[in-house]
């Protein structure tokens, strides 16, 4: 939804094929945020994906620190930068991931 409440905001979300993870990338999608949803299931995050708007698709393993560099790769070679990121997956928490905070130009 361009003009919701995130209009223009760039979000990863992990874990974004299923569960919490998939609704919270829906709903940051259609509050007009651009999501990156990052998940292994490339098959369930495909479908994810066409669910709604302004979310691509990265099959991916959050603990593979090349797998969370393509991710960010992606994003900020989609849409120039990332506000933020929502880890939906127990792997996320470790540094691979969780080292983004300090990394890159967002």
């Amino acid at each position: 939804m361009a003009g919701g409440i995130l209009a223009g905001q760039v979000v990863i979300v992990t874990g974004a094929a299923q569960g919490i993870g998939k609704a919270t990338a829906r709903a940051l999608a259609q509050a007009g945020a651009r999501v990156v949803g990052m998940d292994i299931e490339a098959e369930l995050l495909a479908r994810a994906a066409a669910e709604g708007p302004e979310f691509r698709p990265f099959a991916g393993d959050v603990t593979s620190p090349e797998a969370v560099d393509a991710a960010v790769a992606q994003a900020l070679g989609a849409f120039g930068r990332i506000e933020s990121r929502r880890s939906f997956h127990p792997g996320a928490a470790r540094p691979s991931f969780a080292s983004l905070a300090s990394s890159g130009p967002w």
